[in-house]
């Protein structure tokens, strides 16, 4: 009996050994569970993403570059050196291969060549003869005195298209209906009724030649297309936009041309054979056709300035701080930049080509100034309580937070052009802008 009751005594404390030791938990450890984040904590056992920090786009944890450097030493910049050795220079070649060269090839593709496109739409073509015909003519209906097949394949008859015009003034509408539509009742009918508002387009469609335009196409007569008589820049918010001086034309039918007109900006263009006739495209004398990819906003041409422009070819404006720019963007997560001179107590902007998460930014200059980040679905706002600012970055660029977004729509992912940025008392603080590698086009 003492045996067993020892025996019984032996078993009772391993037992309460054994739940002792079994009723202390192991420790939770807290840690950034990503891993493709740096800091990826293996022994992590509870996800903190705010903790969480990621490389550099084009880098790796330690900072070394994966990708090509470009000429300016930026890591997987796009800047190369030009057709003279200057690393970002504009300097290119011509056709003949010369560097900075102004050949360029003609119609029929001889570099530095003089074949121009005639009125018959052919390379160095001889033009309408002497009865106003094009070579292939078997269009032409008649003697051909005055028609010619036009660049769209089709007899056109200029003579007939202005009498068209002055068939109302001319009280000549009846004889004229009857004398070139007595074949074909519908445009008999339609030439009959024609009235101020639809004697332009009739008159167009039947009888005006189509030519090539300023675009190179073939439009104007029945191709439904508009006849581009000047291709420029017409924003007038542009530095180069095409008529923005101000200088006098003289009247129409001077044969002297203005004295007062800019060489790069001609607002007097010849017209008619001995005259000068001053246009405003605005004003819709003529088709003019608005050429956005030559226009110039920044008067910038400075590759590391924030509002660098492609078009321009001075550096009167350029921009390098109060900017805010696209970082690094992963499956989930986008960097945003902001180089500043100013304090900041405040912020909105939008995002286009992804769906952000509802939530707030996480890390950065806000997180680390005090401000609160709030997002979702497109836009993101920045706002202090106890009236913390974010200070200026001294010229530098640094990371401003990081937004999750839960899809992409497939666009490209680009800040439009509607910061609102504003002091710790809310009054707005100017000048800031979306960075020209990160802005939407």
């Amino acid at each position: 009996m003492k045996k067993n009751k020892t025996l019984f005594l032996l078993k009772l404390m391993s037992l309460s050994t054994i739940l002792l030791f079994s009723s202390c938990d192991e420790e939770a450890v807290t840690g950034c569970m990503d891993n493709e984040a740096c800091n990826f904590n293996t022994n992590a056992t509870q996800n903190d993403t705010s903790t969480c920090t990621y490389a550099q786009q084009n880098r790796d944890c330690e900072g070394n570059c994966l990708v090509d450097v470009d000429c300016a030493g930026n890591c997987g910049g796009t800047i190369i050196e030009d057709c003279e050795g200057e690393c970002g220079g504009t300097a290119t070649l011509d056709c003949s291969g010369t560097c900075g060269g102004t050949a360029t090839l003609d119609c029929s593709g001889t570099c530095g060549g003089t074949a121009v496109y005639d009125d018959c739409g052919i390379c160095d073509g001889p033009g309408p003869n002497e009865n106003g015909c094009c070579e292939g003519d078997a269009g032409c209906t008649g003697d051909c005195d005055d028609s010619y097949i036009d660049c769209s394949g089709r007899c056109c008859q200029p003579t007939l298209y202005n009498e068209c015009l002055n068939i109302l003034s001319n009280d000549t509408q009846t004889t004229f209906c009857a004398n070139n539509f007595a074949s074909d009742a519908d445009l008999l009918s339609q030439c009959e009724t024609l009235n101020v508002i639809t004697l332009d387009n009739f008159c167009q469609l039947q009888f005006d030649c189509a030519s090539i335009d300023c675009t190179d196409e073939c439009s104007g007569g029945n191709t439904g297309l508009p006849n581009y008589q000047i291709c420029d820049c017409f924003e007038p918010e542009a530095a180069n936009y095409w008529c923005n001086d101000g200088g006098q034309c003289p009247e129409s039918g001077s044969s002297v041309e203005s004295s007062d007109a800019l060489p790069c900006q001609d607002e007097c263009i010849y017209g008619l054979p001995g005259s000068y006739i001053p246009i405003n495209p605005a004003n819709g004398y003529l088709d003019v056709y608005n050429d956005l990819s030559i226009c110039c906003f920044t008067e910038c041409s400075d590759l590391n300035a924030a509002n660098y422009d492609a078009n321009c070819t001075v550096n009167t404006g350029c921009q390098t701080t109060d900017y805010i720019k696209i970082g690094q963007i992963t499956d989930t997560t986008i960097e945003l930049l902001i180089n500043n001179s100013q304090n900041i107590g405040g912020f909105q902007f939008e995002l286009s080509g992804v769906t952000l998460n509802a939530g707030s930014g996480i890390g950065g200059l806000c997180e680390d100034s005090g401000l609160t980040v709030s997002t979702g679905p497109n836009g993101v706002l920045g706002f202090a309580l106890d009236g913390s600012v974010i200070p200026s970055t001294d010229g530098q660029e640094v990371t401003f937070t990081t937004i999750t977004y839960a899809s992409a729509d497939g666009s490209t992912i680009c800040l439009p052009n509607s910061l609102i940025i504003s002091d710790n008392l809310g009054a707005s603080s100017e000048g800031y802008i979306v960075h020209y590698q990160s802005i939407c086009e």
